[in-house]
């Protein structure tokens, strides 16, 4: 009822309206006013009654229509987003290089900015560019317009952003979500190198165990295979080790054996492995053998370690060692063979020597190994 009123309401005021514009231009048609009132008021308050109805129904639906098309647009941009950072996190749960893993994270950052450089730089010296900074230098002399650090959640510093381009703070959501994934991947990639190299290495000395030894043995077999080159092991025993333990206790037994790794160490090769192998056991593998005379003289090396007495707390040791060579292919074609063979050669060398290895022991300042070998200087050492 009330929609049906107002144009009769409508239709009223037109035509009063327009027998009133009439007579203020014409008096004359004061009376064509009045016969075309009805008419004219009619129609001008249907053309009245459009334009209210369009305004009311139609005037608010721009700015909706905007809303609604901006809102779709965020939720795409968040959609998009999201599918790109679970994309990421399966990728750092596998077994990719972290310099991989941060490219890509690098390429996610700077992919949501058009023409942004971003490099990732890890606190380990990992630098991973993205895509649109490949082809540049890390940009070193040049100030960057952003840098962003990227810390764990207990605070512990694990490298930055570099950004070069145009960044708002519209953006900071793509650089969150960046920094988290980025933290994520350096941290889950350090407790990886830090189980396996705890697997790995012996605790007290930091040399490559058994599980390592072997892995390199295999690699020296292919290797030998391929290039007709042989290798060696060399097995070394600690004389009366046991004695120390019992005497001085085995806090000077461990620094004992470390000062011993580190000695040997300093005498071999760095394409050599020196690994522990038992409490007071080593194994020294010798790669690209061409000549029994070059293991020989790694052996004789190894047994100038003994020469000077081993400061030990508030002891002074001497001490001697007993070894054993295995070569490849002829002593063996396994390392189980290989040990097997190398051992029991230490195990003669130790027989032959006899008493006269009388282990380790305390000793004054001045007294001097009871078998001393000339000292072989460390820069005849191979690097």
């Amino acid at each position: 009822m009330l929609m049906n009123a107002i144009p009769s309401q409508f239709s009223l005021i037109a035509a009063h309206s327009l027998s009133l514009v009439l007579m203020l231009l014409d008096p004359h048609l004061s009376r064509f006013a009045a016969g075309t009132s009805a008419l004219g008021g009619a129609l001008l308050a249907s053309l009245l009654w459009g334009a209210i109805y369009r305004f009311c129904m139609h005037g608010p639906a721009q700015p909706l229509r905007q809303s609604i098309e901006e809102e779709t647009a965020r939720q795409h941009c968040q959609a998009l987003l999201e599918r790109e950072r679970s994309l990421i996190l399966e990728a750092i749960g596998q077994t990719l290089p972290l310099k991989q893993l941060l490219e890509s994270i690098a390429d996610f950052i700077s992919g949501h900015r058009h023409q942004l450089r971003c490099w990732c730089i890890t606190a380990r010296g990992i630098t991973a560019p993205s895509a649109t900074a490949m082809e540049l230098e890390y940009p070193g002399a040049e100030i960057p317009q952003f840098r962003h650090e990227i810390y764990t959640q207990d605070k512990e510093w694990l490298g930055f952003f570099l950004l070069e381009g145009t960044w708002s703070a519209q953006d900071d959501t793509v650089l969150e979500i960046g920094t988290a994934l980025a933290a994520l991947a350096i941290r889950n990639r350090q407790m990886h190198e830090d189980l396996v190299r705890r697997s790995e290495h012996d605790a007290l000395t930091d040399l490559p165990n058994r599980i390592l030894l072997e892995q390199r043995v295999a690699q020296a077999m292919a290797t030998a295979e391929r290039h007709a080159q042989g290798f060696a092991l060399i097995y070394i025993d600690l004389d009366h080790f046991k004695k120390i333990n019992d005497r001085y206790g085995h806090r000077t037994g461990d620094a004992y054996l470390q000062t011993v790794a580190r000695r040997l160490s300093e005498r071999l090769r760095r394409r050599d492995t020196l690994a522990r192998v038992g409490g007071d056991e080593f194994l020294a593998l010798i790669t690209q053998v061409n000549d029994r005379s070059e293991v020989e003289e790694v052996v004789h090396r190894f047994a100038g370690c003994f020469d000077a007495p081993f400061p030990i707390y508030d002891h002074l040791l001497v001490g001697t060692a007993s070894l054993g060579i295995a070569f490849f292919p002829e002593d063996g074609r396994t390392f189980q063979e290989l040990e097997m063979a190398a051992d029991a050669a230490m195990y003669a060398s130790k027989r032959m020597a006899g008493s006269r290895n009388q282990g380790a022991q305390e000793a004054p300042l001045d007294l001097l190994p009871l078998h001393p070998q000339p000292p072989v200087p460390s820069s005849t050492i191979d690097a």
